[in-house]
Formats: structure tokens, sequence, C-alpha cells
């Protein structure tokens, strides 16, 4: 992560748990909820599916 691409991280986060940005708190409530979930690998497997373009 650059401060080039924070935004643009954090916006992607938010689009994917379908939660309002820049509502930071509802979006980690949600990540929690999606770890401790039924799918937690699924969803670390999204999510790194997901962030794989900004990484340099």
């Amino acid at each position: 992560m650059t401060p080039d691409n924070r935004n643009k991280i954090d916006e992607v986060i938010h689009d994917m748990l379908s939660v309002d940005y820049p509502n930071g708190a509802a979006a980690w409530k949600m990540v929690r909820r999606k770890l401790d979930g039924e799918d937690p690998e699924g969803f670390r497997l999204r999510l790194k599916t997901a962030l794989d373009r900004f990484v340099n």
C-alpha cells in the first residue's frame, strides 16, 4: 500500500462489503463479521483477489 492508492484500497474494501464510503467503523465491523462467519477463508480469498492489483 502506498499513500497514493490507500484511498482506492479503502474504497474497494467498502464496496466489497457493501458499506458506504468512508464509514470506517462499519467497514471494520463487517470485516470482523465476515472473518467470524461461516466462510472466513472464502472472504480472505475474495479480499486478496480484490487487492492483488495494488501489489507492486
